[in-house]
């Protein structure tokens, strides 16, 4: 094989990383993806005009990979090579939590440069919501519009199911109710909001219990915070200060002294 690798023009070597980078997309292999990769790899996003940092790039592309059942792909062109260059081309849609789906349209050039990709070029534009999906998958790309799509879907299943309340709720169990994977649930709430997915829950509990169950907060503060799903008191008063700014206790009575 290495001997045929050797006689082949640069137009052929790159053809040939190229698809087997797209095969590895469709296949949702982290690993030879990112095998594929140059140690200089630059990867740049100009949707959101941004170049993804190398120590991002395995959580980009973990993010990236198609999510069964949820990631439409179709490619509207075959590989076009120029050389060390090829271009792919493809549509994709992400269907959503509610049944809408979100369709973009997509392209790449990609570079080779000694039997590896040293550069992506990603461009994307958004098509049309529409409510029904379509019928293929593949690759998808990561923007900013899909991760918000993610936190959308997270907050909307978190304010209907209310899965905080399970006081040893894990990451697991969310990925498997909303359909999205471990990997994209925690990258998109470091991304996008700077939070794991251990805050992320915990403030839900407080922002719950001081809205929704402000009642039996006021009543017995112990007990109401074990309603909620937290499992010891040093952590709820670590994330109700966090979160309001005071103590339980100064809290409740703030909340006294406005009603006089």
């Amino acid at each position: 094989m290495e001997n045929n690798n050797k006689n082949e023009t640069l137009s052929e070597q790159t053809l040939r990383i190229i698809t087997l980078h797209t095969q590895c997309w469709r296949d949702g292999d982290l690993t030879g993806v990112l095998s594929l990769y140059h140690e200089d790899v630059e990867y740049f996003d100009f949707f959101n005009n941004t170049q993804v940092r190398k120590e991002e790039l395995a959580d980009y592309i973990g993010f990236s990979l198609p999510v069964k059942n949820q990631v439409i792909i179709s490619h509207t062109d075959r590989i076009r090579v120029d050389g060390d260059t090829g271009f792919v081309q493809y549509t994709y849609s992400i269907k959503r939590s509610k049944g809408n789906t979100t369709n973009y349209r997509s392209c790449e050039a990609i570079t080779v440069c000694d039997g590896k990709i040293i550069r992506i070029n990603e461009y994307s534009s958004l098509i049309q919501t529409s409510p029904e999906p379509s019928k293929t998958k593949d690759k998808i790309g990561l923007n900013d519009l899909r991760l918000q799509i993610l936190l959308s879907d997270l907050q909307d299943y978190y304010s209907a199911a209310k899965p905080f309340l399970v006081n040893n709720l894990d990451l697991s169990q969310v990925a498997k109710a909303t359909g999205y994977s471990r990997n994209q649930i925690s990258y998109a709430l470091n991304q996008g909001l700077n939070s794991s997915f251990y805050e992320y829950t915990n403030l839900c509990r407080i922002e719950y219990l001081i809205t929704d169950y402000l009642a039996s907060f006021i009543n017995n503060i112990s007990d109401a915070a074990i309603s909620v799903g937290f499992n010891s008191t040093s952590t709820f008063y670590k994330f109700f200060k966090q979160h309001t700014g005071l103590t339980p206790k100064a809290y409740i009575k703030q909340l006294n002294t406005h009603k006089q």
